[in-house]
């Protein structure tokens, strides 16, 4: 289950993990159904895999659309936003356009979130001294 807000997120199609500081990460494949109705503060998504892990909001559990495979926590980087976007909160949240930076440019690098060494190897990126430099 998710909070209402956090479910319009997802949509049905999407694959998704769960992940945890404890547990390995487990792919729950394709959302079958997405069930805003039955409880007023949560919803429940279904998923096509069922989790065989003891996944607790004490060890920091979280969903995620899966980008990558079991090696890396399924979280390979695929591109950089270039700017924050609000969409707004729970279905009054809207789709928003943003520009994704996906090769041939160089950034600033103290100005990028999450920039780690395997967010650079999945973009293809190097580090020149204050730049972040994709090809």
């Amino acid at each position: 289950t998710v909070t209402l807000e956090d479910s319009y997120k997802f949509a049905v199609g999407d694959d998704l993990i769960i992940n945890d500081n404890t547990v390995a990460a487990e792919n729950l494949g394709a959302i079958t159904a997405i069930d805003t109705t039955t409880y007023i503060n949560k919803a429940t998504i279904t998923g096509t895999t069922n989790i065989s892990g003891a996944f607790t909001v004490a060890h920091v559990a979280y969903v995620a659309v899966e980008a990558g495979d079991s090696s890396n926590n399924f979280s390979d980087a695929v591109g950089i936003l270039e700017a924050a976007v609000d969409t707004g909160n729970g279905s009054d949240a809207l789709d928003a356009l943003g520009v994704v930076i996906l090769s041939n440019a160089m950034l600033y690098e103290g100005l990028l979130t999450y920039s780690d060494a395997a967010a650079k190897t999945d973009l293809s990126a190097a580090s020149k001294g204050q730049y972040l430099i994709m090809k």
